[in-house]
């Protein structure tokens, strides 16, 4: 008769690979996870540049109007879509007379049910022969 073997050495090799793949699915989990929340973090950042070039160019256009209508006292405000797929509008409102105006705009940009904002303050020394803006400030 022959003698069988004890043979736990499968058994060491199977919960060894066992404790691995527990380990490595934490790893991986975890990694996907901080994956996740640097592209919401990463899109944020582009929608709040988005934000404050769509007040930019709010004020560029009130600039604009500023130029086409020298002989009006106080050119009109306006509100803009700038780019309907990406949500992103504007608004400006032009105060005071010439030469010295302000200009206040609002840069708005709707990602899903989060909107961001971003506004500026610009005035003007001089508008004609040519506009000179004595300020441009971002507003909190």
């Amino acid at each position: 008769m022959r003698q069988l073997k004890n043979q736990q050495g499968g058994y060491v090799v199977l919960i060894t690979v066992m404790i691995l793949g527990a380990i490595v699915t934490v790893i991986v989990g975890f990694l996907l996870l901080t994956g996740q929340n640097a592209s919401i973090t990463s899109n944020s950042v582009v929608a709040n540049a988005n934000a404050k070039a769509a007040a930019s160019g709010c004020a560029e256009l009130a600039l604009a109007a500023i130029v086409a209508n020298t002989a009006t006292p106080t050119p009109a405000s306006d509100s803009q879509t700038l780019n309907a797929t990406t949500g992103q509008t504007c608004t400006y409102a032009i105060t005071g007379t010439a030469p010295a105006y302000t200009i206040t705009t609002t840069g708005t940009v709707t990602q899903g049910t989060k909107t961001f904002v971003h506004r500026l303050t610009v005035t003007t020394s001089q508008v004609t022969p040519q506009v000179i803006v004595s300020s441009w400030q971002d507003n909190p």
